[in-house]
C-alpha cells in the first residue's frame, strides 16, 4: 500500500523516500526482531527493485544483508519472487504505469533498460542456528558471523539471550 505523499517539511515516509533512510530504518526493525525470533525460525526481507534517475538498478541487497548481519542475524538464503505471468510461454511482467513511463523515458536517453519481474527476497537466520547448521554441514562459517554483534537501538541493548520460545 502507499502512504500518501506530505508536503510538509518532515521526513518523506512513502515508498518512494530515499534508499539510505528505507534502509537505516528497515536496520533498526531487523534489531527489534532478533530477539524475538526463535530458534530454527527465519525473518524474510522482501525488497522491490529501485531504480537510480538515469534507469540503472539500486543495489539494495548488499545493504539490506548488511543491516541483518548488523542486527545479529545471518543470512540463510537469497530468493526472487517471481512477480511477471506467465501466458503460454512467455513472461509478462506487470509493470505499473510509472514504472512502464520510467524504462520509456531511460530508454529515449540512450540506456537500455528492462522492466523488472521479480522482487529480491532475503531469508535471515539467527547467528547460533547458523553456526549449529555450518558444524552439522561441517563447513566452517567465517569469522564475520561468528563475532556478530548488535549496537543498541535507542539506547537500549537487546541481549541474544532474550528470545521467543
Amino acid at each position: 500500500m502507499r502512504t500518501a505523499t506530505d508536503d510538509s517539511a518532515g521526513p518523506a515516509t512513502g515508498p518512494d523516500r530515499d534508499s539510505s533512510a528505507a534502509i537505516d530504518e528497515l536496520a533498526a526493525t531487523l534489531a527489534y526482531c532478533e530477539p524475538l525470533l526463535r530458534s530454527g525460525g527465519h525473518l524474510v526481507v522482501v525488497a522491490r527493485p529501485r531504480r537510480h534517475p538515469d534507469g540503472s538498478l539500486v543495489d539494495l541487497t548488499t545493504p539490506l544483508i548488511a543491516a541483518g548481519t548488523a542486527a545479529g542475524l545471518a543470512p540463510a538464503d537469497r530468493c526472487i519472487a517471481l512477480t511477471a505471468g506467465l501466458r503460454g510461454n512467455r513472461l509478462v511482467t506487470r509493470a505499473s504505469l510509472a514504472d512502464r513511463r520510467a524504462t520509456v523515458r531511460a530508454s529515449a536517453g540512450g540506456a537500455p533498460v528492462a522492466l523488472t519481474a521479480h522482487h529480491e527476497v532475503l531469508v535471515f537466520q539467527l547467528v547460533h542456528d547458523a553456526e549449529l547448521a555450518a558444524a552439522a554441514a561441517d563447513t566452517p562459517l567465517s569469522t564475520e558471523h561468528e563475532t556478530a554483534t548488535r549496537s543498541a537501538v535507542n539506547g537500549v541493548d537487546y541481549p541474544g539471550s532474550r528470545r521467543a520460545a
